[in-house]
């Protein structure tokens, strides 16, 4: 699951960048390489 892996640490290290309170319940632009394999992973 390292395409996965890859995802989830690029996933964190844009949580870590946004406010608290931010995330999947935020809407917010996601870069093109980013799919929704971030909702999958909720």
């Amino acid at each position: 699951m390292r395409f996965a892996d890859e995802h989830q640490a690029q996933f964190q290290a844009q949580q870590a960048a946004m406010p608290k309170g931010g995330g999947a319940q935020t809407p917010y632009p996601l870069p093109a390489n980013m799919p929704t394999i971030i909702i999958q992973s909720q």
